[in-house]
């Protein structure tokens, strides 16, 4: 992981946001999903303060970026890759039913199905509001009827006077002259005439409201509805061991086909008014059964064996190893492991025990092994002793030389 870090700056133009790049190594045949992608960025991206997801690139060892823009997860199609993989997962389904249906018929190994599925992934959304005209309910009525009786005209010179109601007996004469032929006409005034002769306004209004039946559907289509699918179906002869041992091989005949292909139809849903086709052959299989599919390859060609090899040389390093660099290594540290030697300073002696003790250790010394005295003198003492006894007397010989070198071993680091 490399990660670019800005440094902080009081001015908001100036800042810059930080980065961070991340390659993995992935055995082969081996790959990231979507979401394993997604995780690694979003991991990435909380861990930095004010890091976005965006700015997080992932690559493999091979140079494939496995980050991608919104824009860049659609494929040519249109289709983003949660389709295809949606597409791919079904038609292995199909596939998984048609063989898990026919393998114990025609045994195992024996029939092989490749399913395409064209899949739609239109997002379709449908609103419908719909009147029906037939049934109809009455919800509220007014009605308004209004008449109006004109009464006599003015006439006559204005005033009181003129604006007085006729007495009875003009009233019967006007009566009279209104049922003769001339009636309404009386020296061109027309205020003469018989108000209850007039015509009358009548005005009548009547509102209804009427509820129509109205239905409102708002339907939402499925996304990733099978349109239609293909089918194609290989399946082996059927095999029969003769008394000699020898393998014979007889194709399906037509009853045969016809009931298998009613079998696949039933599994996968087969639907003719969706156009969907299928095809099931009948053909001889070569070294692709199950039972004889290892006995033609070799036995340092099978997985198995390899297997074993790289163990086994895997085992093989480390056991070198262990008896070339470590037992050496061991053996060495064993046989020079430094000896403490103590030397402890004498006591307050005497000029005599001095003399005394320096006698002895002259003696001793005569007493080691030297070329002169002959091999029975030399391997008398092991060769250890013989270097711890030449120590001591050297210790002896010079004690202030002796002082110092242990001062500097005290001292010293090691």
């Amino acid at each position: 992981m490399h990660l670019a870090l800005p440094k902080a700056s009081a001015f908001v133009r100036d800042q810059k946001k930080p980065s961070a790049s991340v390659i993995v190594q992935l055995y082969p045949g081996r790959s990231l999903e979507a979401g394993q992608v997604a995780a690694m960025v979003h991991l990435v991206a909380a861990s930095i303060p004010g890091m976005d997801s965006g700015q997080v690139m992932v690559v493999d060892q091979r140079g494939n970026l496995l980050t991608r823009e919104q824009d860049d997860a659609k494929g040519p199609l249109g289709l983003s890759d949660d389709q295809f993989a949606y597409a791919r997962r079904l038609e292995r389904e199909y596939v998984y039913r048609i063989e898990s249906l026919l393998m114990p018929i025609v045994g195992p190994g024996r029939v092989h199905a490749q399913v395409s599925a064209d899949v739609d992934f239109t997002v379709v959304e449908q609103t419908q509001e719909r009147f029906d005209p037939a049934s109809q309910v009455l919800r509220s009525e007014q009605m308004s009827e209004e008449r109006r009786t004109p009464g006599a005209l003015p006439g006559g010179i204005p005033g009181a006077l003129s604006n007085q109601p006729p007495g009875p007996v003009a009233l019967a004469q006007r009566t009279a002259s209104v049922a003769g032929p001339e009636a309404g006409r009386s020296d061109g005034a027309e205020s003469e005439r018989d108000p209850a002769s007039a015509p009358q306004d009548v005005s009548l209004q009547s509102t209804r409201n009427y509820e129509i039946d109205k239905t409102v559907s708002r339907i939402s289509q499925p996304v990733g509805t099978v349109r239609r699918l293909s089918i194609a179906v290989l399946v082996d002869d059927w095999e029969s061991t003769g008394e000699n041992g020898a393998v014979n091989k007889t194709p399906l005949s037509e009853t045969e086909i016809a009931q298998l292909t009613a079998l696949v139809k039933e599994s996968v849903g087969f639907s003719a008014v969706r156009g969907d086709s299928i095809n099931v052959v009948n053909q001889s299989f070569r070294g692709i059964g199950l039972d004889d599919g290892g006995a033609d390859v070799p036995w340092w060609q099978q997985p198995g064996f390899m297997e074993l090899v790289s163990k086994g040389f895997g085992m093989l390093i480390i056991v070198l190893v262990l008896l070339m660099i470590v037992r050496p290594l061991l053996r060495r540290l064993r046989n020079s492991t430094p000896q403490r030697v103590q030397l402890m300073a004498p006591p307050a002696l005497t000029e005599n025990t001095g003399r005394a003790d320096l006698t002895e250790d002259r003696l001793s010394l005569s007493n080691l092994p030297s070329a002169r005295t002959g091999e029975a003198s030399a391997n008398a003492l092991p060769p250890y002793e013989n270097r711890l006894e030449a120590a001591r007397l050297l210790a002896a010989r010079n004690p202030r030389q002796t002082a110092e070198v242990v001062r500097a071993w005290m001292g010293g680091d090691d």
